[in-house]
């Protein structure tokens, strides 16, 4: 009843040199799975969502077990393993649809921010204007007025939409956008798994086939002119004049960098599904100049096929100093 059906051992992967119980209960899943018709990523393979971004053919319907189940080219939503399981056995779930809050985006960055500000000076701004987390239980439409993000950035935004506790986010890109994606890195992405024998009764080249069709005859969702909000926040990127940090102990909590001018960093993460290549990148162009580190720096691949890319900056933060931790969810989840 339902196309795919993906199961990942993303939360706990950090464990796999360390708990053989924790081994042999994926092993036992992963089995479980396969018998079902699922595909299955295995451990050190990355974040799920990381994978079901480049998975999912747009303008569908996706259900996930997992809080940062939000993919911006689909309407996407988390719930409990009740719903998952009636989903994936069925084709159907009960979903109560709530209200939307729209963030409109206009202008450029300044020079220096970055996307990641942008997901934390969200809540900054909407706390200024409403008092509260607008975003909590709704759905967050975010609608670029200008020139198209970077896909890659795009992810991130609607990734973060876990993190202001919103039902589900979509995010509104230019049809062509979406499928010259779809083509150049999605695709790619399949063909590689099914080369290394990932398939499972040709659900794999099934979904190759819906993304060939997408590209061939892309079209996108976009709200009518009478479509009503909940709230409706406007942010011009250049009033973003400096980065903003998220600080404990919830990421609502954010604060703009002057105030934390002098505080040093005690310990630095580079991870998450809300990280990608070019996070990694910049952190070592801007580390060049450092003999050793100032503080503990620990760096987890949100995939190995990022991992992969990355091979030679990794080997350059090691030598810097960097433990560099298998692809998964790691100190994000809490794990060690």
């Amino acid at each position: 009843a339902v196309p795919l059906v993906l199961q990942s051992q993303c939360h706990n992967a950090a464990m796999r040199f360390r708990t053989e119980s924790v081994v042999a209960a994926n092993k036992k899943l992963t089995d479980y799975m396969h018998s079902i018709g699922g595909i299955t990523l295995n451990m050190g393979d990355g974040i799920i969502h990381s994978w079901l971004n480049e998975l999912v053919v747009p303008n569908t319907i996706v259900v996930g077990g997992d809080s940062h189940t939000r993919t911006p080219t689909a309407l996407s939503f988390p719930l409990g393993s009740g719903g998952i399981a009636e989903a994936a056995a069925t084709g159907v779930t009960e979903i109560t649809v709530p209200g939307s809050v729209l963030v409109r985006l206009t202008g450029e960055f300044k020079q220096g921010i970055t996307v990641r500000d942008l997901v934390n000076y969200i809540p900054y701004k909407a706390q200024k204007l409403f008092g509260k987390n607008v975003f909590e239980g709704s759905i967050i439409e975010f609608r670029r007025i200008g020139k198209p993000f970077d896909m890659i950035d795009v992810f991130k935004i609607t990734n973060a939409s876990a993190e202001r506790s919103a039902a589900a986010a979509y995010f509104e890109q230019e049809a062509q956008t979406v499928a010259e994606y779809v083509k150049n890195h999605s695709l790619p992405i399949i063909e590689q798994l099914i080369k290394a024998g990932y398939d499972n009764n040709g659900v794999l080249e099934n979904r190759k086939k819906a993304l060939e069709e997408y590209i061939e005859n892309p079209r996108t969702v976009t709200a009518d002119d009478k479509a009503k909000y909940v709230s409706v926040l406007d942010i011009d990127l250049s009033e973003i004049d400096q980065p903003y940090i998220a600080c404990p102990h919830t990421p609502d909590n954010v604060k703009p960098l002057s105030e934390l001018a002098g505080m040093p960093a005690e310990f630095c993460f580079i991870g998450s599904c809300m990280s990608g290549k070019k996070d990694f990148e910049a952190f070592e162009r801007i580390t060049r100049d450092m003999e050793k580190l100032a503080c503990e720096t620990w760096a987890a691949p949100p995939t190995r096929l990022i991992e992969a890319e990355l091979k030679e900056v990794l080997d350059v933060l090691k030598k810097r100093g960097v433990r560099v931790e298998v692809s998964g969810c790691s100190l994000c989840m809490g794990n060690q």
